[in-house]
């Protein structure tokens, strides 16, 4: 990413439930981190947690895995009750967010993409769930970057060493996370992978993106309107992954972005310095 001082700063993670992929960014102006690591860490206190404690959704919806951590008291309802104060007391206290999405049942096996060799086009193949996810990831950080000039903003997200055949090569999914926004003079805009001790907010991150993703599915399940209500929580924009398979030549994809009234992006020009 551009080096410059950051205005903001980006947390990106990843889910899937049945039909329906995510990706989600928790979207924090720097002037807001400590409140709302503050707000965070009130909400652990008032359900017994120690703040130390981190939050990975997959892991608390497991009553054994969740048995061998700081959230071993609680039940599903209590998780469930907690997440969504962790939602609300993040937006108060000035988190926001947006989800990229798919119905992967609406996803072709491939897409074509124009290349040098007219008779070998690049081809990305969507048959395994890690693309999808790119693809979702693209969908989130795509609208971000029309209103974030890369100097001012840095993003981090939930490092992933897994390859996968990205236009006729294997690659990294950490090394292609990059964009190049045309409304800021094409400046790249990479987002930064981490691995190890990972930052606070891509717990908010795991957050967003484990509820939308069970919040969209079609399926109805026994907490989904409590999904709903945490996403609904953080208010956040979206934007879909649409493709198009009627396009000559084979499918192509489109981002459809949907920010209600432009509150992200109205909230969060307050704090960037154009």
């Amino acid at each position: 990413m551009t080096q410059g001082i950051m205005d903001v700063a980006l947390y990106g993670d990843e889910s899937h439930f049945n039909e329906v992929v995510t990706y989600a960014f928790i979207i924090i102006p720097q002037k807001k981190h400590q409140l709302v690591e503050s707000y965070v860490n009130k909400v652990k206190k008032r359900f017994g947690v120690d703040e130390g404690a981190r939050i990975h959704c997959r892991e608390l919806f497991n009553k054994h895995a969740r048995s061998k951590t700081y959230f071993s008291e609680l039940t599903n309802e209590m998780v469930l009750k907690f997440l969504d104060e962790i939602m609300i007391q993040s937006f108060i206290a000035g988190a926001r967010g947006w989800v990229g999405y798919m119905d992967a049942r609406k996803a072709p096996d491939s897409l074509l993409f124009d290349s040098e060799n007219a008779a070998k086009p690049l081809t990305l193949h969507l048959d395994n769930l890690k693309t999808k996810m790119h693809l979702c990831f693209h969908a989130a950080i795509g609208p971000l970057t029309h209103i974030f000039p890369p100097t001012r903003v840095k993003s981090y997200v939930d490092g992933d060493k897994t390859k996968i055949l990205f236009l006729n090569q294997k690659r990294q999914v950490d090394n292609l996370r990059s964009f190049f926004p045309v409304e800021h003079k094409n400046e790249m805009f990479f987002s930064e992978p981490v691995h190890g001790l990972k930052p606070l907010f891509l717990d908010l991150a795991d957050i967003l993106a484990y509820a939308a993703a069970r919040g969209l599915a079609e399926a109805s399940t026994g907490n989904k309107d409590s999904f709903i209500s945490m996403v609904k929580s953080l208010d956040p924009g979206y934007s879909e992954v649409v493709f198009d398979l009627s396009s000559a030549g084979g499918a192509m994809f489109n981002i459809r972005a949907f920010d209600p009234d432009d509150r992200v992006k109205s909230y969060i020009n307050q704090f960037i310095q154009h």
